[in-house]
């Protein structure tokens, strides 16, 4: 009986020992390949249409102390100016 029971014990140590090795392996490092992020989209000679961006409406189900829509509205916003192919106006 003791037998059985120190078998069961080592097999699950050893199945705690597979899993917890298993997690160490993992590779939580992040590249960075740019730091600035450019868009590399060339000279731009045609015509720059005037825009506006709108908040995206948050669907998630999280609400945070971060207004998620409003600030993915201004990064695109961003984004857009940066590329110098847009007029963005405000909204």
């Amino acid at each position: 009986m003791q037998r059985q029971i120190l078998i069961t014990v080592l097999i699950a140590a050893g199945i705690a020992n597979l899993t917890f090795a298993g997690c160490a392996m993992l590779d939580t490092s992040t590249q960075v390949r740019d730091a600035d992020a450019k868009m590399n989209l060339g000279e731009y000679k045609g015509v720059k249409h005037a825009i506006a961006v709108k908040d995206f409406e948050n669907q998630s189900g999280w609400s945070g102390q971060w207004k998620l829509g409003y600030n993915l509205a201004i990064m695109l916003e961003s984004a857009l100016y940066d590329s110098g192919r847009f007029v963005v106006v405000e909204r």
